[in-house]
């Protein structure tokens, strides 16, 4: 998820400038003759918040080195002429922009789910299920006692059992 901001100004409305991301995998919007705007003619302050560009990098392998991933914001402003967008448009300059990602690490994974809900009793069956969260997948899990690989597992403790 990613947010931009700029500003129309001197009468030029949010509609005629607009942005779109370039990464080694894809652009977005995937649609070459679109970008990302305010679709309005006033002028003022566009916010963008929460934009997804989930193909930007999709093509690299998970990795736990650092690895270099060109990115491009194309900043585009269509030259008006009577109300119509011309063809006229300005890119950012090469290396004028810095992006910084922060990866994350593999997580303690929350309480396993139970198909039970949080309580069931002593000599009934539930399938627990635990989910991984970040870092680079696949996920392993073992369950203990018996050292049982899985996601999920079906448990059924026997009659008077506590804990």
């Amino acid at each position: 998820m990613w947010s931009m901001v700029y500003i129309a100004t001197l009468g030029n409305p949010m509609q005629s400038a607009g942005f779109r991301m370039v990464g080694p995998c894809g652009e977005n919007p995937t649609n070459t003759n679109s970008w990302w705007s305010c679709n309005t003619i006033a002028s003022g302050t566009c916010n963008t918040t929460n934009l997804s560009v989930p193909n930007l990098a999709t093509c690299y392998l998970p990795s736990c080195n650092p690895t270099v991933v060109p990115f491009q914001v194309k900043n585009i402003n269509c030259a008006q002429n009577d109300g119509v967008c011309g063809t006229t448009r300005y890119y950012t300059l090469n290396n004028s922009w810095i992006v910084t990602v922060q990866g994350l690490t593999v997580e303690q994974p929350p309480v396993p789910n139970s198909s039970s809900g949080t309580t069931f009793c002593s000599g009934f069956c539930t399938v627990l299920s635990a989910t991984g969260n970040y870092g680079v997948p696949a996920y392993s899990y073992v369950w203990n006692p018996g050292a049982i690989a899985g996601n999920s597992i079906n448990v059924c403790p026997p009659p008077n059992t506590t804990n």
